[in-house]
């Protein structure tokens, strides 16, 4: 019933519905249980569709490539140190020594300009 407009229900003297509005009423819950299920499980993906929308890379096992154009990239900035970077003062510096010309098995000689175009 389509077009079934919804009217006030006659009701009897002792509380029953009339019997010829039952089919129409009985039509109408089995509707609307129809309706809630459908109603259910949209929400359902719908929520399963706005978390899988919130993942990026931070959050997720996702590529950084698979993050979306114009999303913010996902920052993982430590919090600013106030030491400059590199050694700090008064650390020990440990560096490789040269080894001297006699201990070496060949010396690499070079030009000091080029023979063609006469540049150093």
């Amino acid at each position: 019933m389509k077009n079934a407009t919804l009217q006030a229900l006659p009701i009897r003297a002792d509380g029953e519905l009339c019997v010829c509005r039952r089919p129409l009423v009985e039509m109408l819950c089995a509707r609307i249980q129809e309706q809630d299920q459908i109603i259910a499980s949209q929400q359902k993906r719908i929520e399963e569709l706005e978390r899988r929308l919130g993942m990026n890379s931070g959050n997720s096992s996702l590529p950084p490539s698979s993050d979306r154009p114009g999303q913010q990239p996902v920052s993982t900035a430590k919090p600013k140190s106030k030491r400059k970077r590199g050694g700090q003062a008064g650390h020990v510096k440990r560096t490789c020594d040269l080894i001297p010309t006699e201990a070496c098995d060949r010396v690499v000689h070079r030009p000091e300009t080029c023979s063609d175009c006469g540049a150093r």
